[in-house]
């Protein structure tokens, strides 16, 4: 009747709240390798850039301004790289395709900078023009992928963990920080001459094994990284649609 069917309860909608998953602490400290790959590239970069530089002939007084052309072209390209990454729908998630490209792009451009010098074989009169414009070139895309590699590497790990485990991820990232920074620095005090037997580096010998190894890691703390949680692809907010569920008073 009319009267039951309006006294009858009604079918009612409820969004299922979803269970926080928690991440296991070997992965956590996986997923924060890329902080140790950026600090041991600040650090190399800090005591090998400036030698570097002034070897391939470009005087003292303009040494230090190739180190500043980094910083104002982050200033200028991460927003739009920021934006881009919160809207990236590749399969791979919104922060993993921008951690490859900034760690490549660092690793190159370490790994090229002390190799420019072989360009002098080439015996040609414009081999040191060639040979400071692909230095500074090098340490300027490598220093820029490492101040790139910073907010997808962040962002990751606080879109990856719940609320309940961001303190544990921060303080595994700046331990890793730690790390990067230690390592990158032994690197400097080693003495590499035992390779060539004894017989004294010069500061382009030093750089390639430095710079070279920097870039080993580089690579290494990425793969860490991108392999240790996988990250759900992008979904426009109009597209999302919670879990409904029929639920009877």
């Amino acid at each position: 009747s009319l009267q039951d069917a309006v006294s009858s309860p009604k079918p009612s909608l409820k969004v299922e709240k979803r269970s926080e998953q928690t991440i296991s602490l070997w992965r956590i400290f996986l997923l924060c390798a890329a902080g140790g790959a950026i600090d041991a590239g600040y650090v190399v970069e800090g005591a090998y850039a400036v030698p570097l530089i002034l070897e391939s002939g470009l005087s003292l007084r303009f040494a230090s301004i190739p180190l500043a052309l980094s910083p104002i072209l982050g200033l200028l390209s991460q927003s739009f790289l920021g934006a881009k990454s919160d809207q990236c729908r590749c399969k791979w998630g919104r922060r993993r395709p921008f951690i490859v490209l900034f760690s490549l792009t660092a690793a190159v451009g370490f790994g090229v900078a002390p190799n420019i010098f072989y360009l002098q074989q080439l015996h040609i009169s414009y081999t040191t023009i060639l040979i400071i414009v692909g230095v500074t070139g090098s340490i300027i895309v490598g220093d820029f992928g490492i101040g790139g590699l910073l907010l997808p590497s962040r962002a990751y790990l606080m879109d990856i963990l719940p609320p309940s485990q961001i303190s544990l991820g921060n303080f595994v990232y700046s331990a890793w920080i730690g790390l990067g920074s230690f390592l990158a620095a032994s690197l400097g005090g080693i003495k590499w001459s035992w390779i060539t037997g004894g017989k004294e580096l010069t500061v382009q010998s030093q750089g390639q094994i430095v710079f070279g190894l920097t870039s080993f890691l580089i690579i290494v703390c990425m793969i860490l990284t991108i392999c240790s949680v996988k990250e759900r692809p992008y979904i426009k907010p109009e597209e999302q649609q919670p879990l409904l569920i029929n639920e009877r008073r």
